[in-house]
């Protein structure tokens, strides 16, 4: 629906995946940048492991952060596409713990995922936080989807932290994105790695003479990363830090003490907005306030880094709902499992 947000960033990859333009794009995900455009897309994409697929050659916002990975119409064309991409490439540091590229055991572990037919033995926690102030009957569809799943075990559990991970991705984030995307070119500062001299020259150049500019959602995040830097150091940034590491055992204590495969929830609260009938009039705060009402279910991860698939579940009054399927760290064959027999059961989607 052209008339409503496409969700983003990586919003042309969604879009253009969903109407047709192409079978496969690739989403840059920071904040839930390869989610966001599929859920209000009604496509699949995959954020995988942080460092399982090379970031080389694209630019940076926060190394912690920075996730590339497929968004298509299927779970499998995802899958096909991860096995391309995925594992080390020998320049970027973020892999130190991957696979090597083209690894057969990890390309049999996602292809034994598709051939699972149930999920007989897969049990599933429901994040209680993920699922509060949803509109458009988001949080029904999702149930439906997870009872149509017929799981082992399917349970609500509690993730306090869930609330606050937008605010720890902005301690983060926001210093980082300055550091980052202004002053060094789009490039962050690798201990080792390749970097694209012409690339960020270029970008460095053509920001300091104007021909390039920021959004005012970036512009304002700049703004507010280089105040945080001047007032307090690296005080946020080593808090954040701090925070995002008890954050990511917090999700694994839930699963480990629960005994769970995967976590699943809401994608995004409600549905695509309207696009506004004139941007440019847009204030900076409505433009920040836009930017972040949408991602209180997709920074999490972002920030653990665990893999998340999120999948379309419905359409609510024409506009997709989608639902992102969680595992731990390099265990992309369980989301893979779970959302392809959803897939399989859901068949073709109609608006409900």
């Amino acid at each position: 629906n052209p008339l409503h947000h496409a969700g983003g960033s990586s919003s042309g990859s969604g879009a253009a995946v969903a109407c047709g333009a192409c079978d496969i794009a690739i989403g840059g995900d920071q904040g839930g940048s390869i989610r966001l455009p599929s859920a209000w897309c009604g496509v699949v994409g995959f954020k995988q492991t942080w460092g399982l697929v090379p970031y080389t050659g694209a630019a940076s916002l926060e190394t912690h952060f920075d996730h590339l990975g497929p968004i298509a119409k299927t779970v499998d064309d995802v899958v096909q596409t991860l096995k391309v991409i995925g594992g080390k490439d020998g320049y970027d540091y973020r892999q130190l713990h991957a696979p090597p590229h083209n690894d057969a055991q990890f390309i049999r572990s996602l292809d034994a995922a598709l051939q699972q037919t149930d999920v007989k033995n897969i049990k599933v926690g429901l994040v209680k936080q993920a699922f509060v102030d949803c509109k458009d009957n988001v949080d029904e569809y999702v149930r439906c989807a997870v009872q149509q799943l017929n799981a082992k075990k399917v349970v609500e559990v509690d993730v306090p932290i869930h609330n606050d991970m937008v605010a720890i991705w902005c301690s983060i984030g926001l210093s980082s994105q300055f550091m980052t995307m202004y002053m060094n070119g789009g490039w962050a500062p690798l201990p080792r790695g390749k970097y694209d001299v012409d690339a960020c020259t270029t970008f460095s150049t053509a920001l300091k003479s104007g021909k390039v500019q920021h959004s005012s959602t970036n512009i304002t995040n700049l703004i507010a990363g280089e105040w945080m830097l001047e007032q307090f150091g690296a005080e946020f940034y080593g808090k954040g830090t701090e925070l995002a590491r008890i954050a990511k055992q917090e999700y694994e204590r839930v699963m480990d003490e629960n005994e769970l495969d995967v976590l699943i929830y809401p994608t995004i609260k409600f549905c695509a907005p309207p696009l506004p009938i004139d941007v440019k009039q847009q204030t900076p705060k409505e433009c920040a306030e836009h930017a972040f009402c949408n991602v209180a279910n997709t920074m999490p991860s972002s920030v653990t880094g665990h893999p998340t698939l999120q999948i379309p579940v419905a359409y609510h009054n024409g506009l997709p709902v989608g639902m992102s399927i969680i595992a731990k760290d390099w265990d992309e064959a369980k989301c893979i499992h779970v959302a392809n027999v959803y897939e399989q059961i859901r068949g073709p989607l109609k608006d409900l």
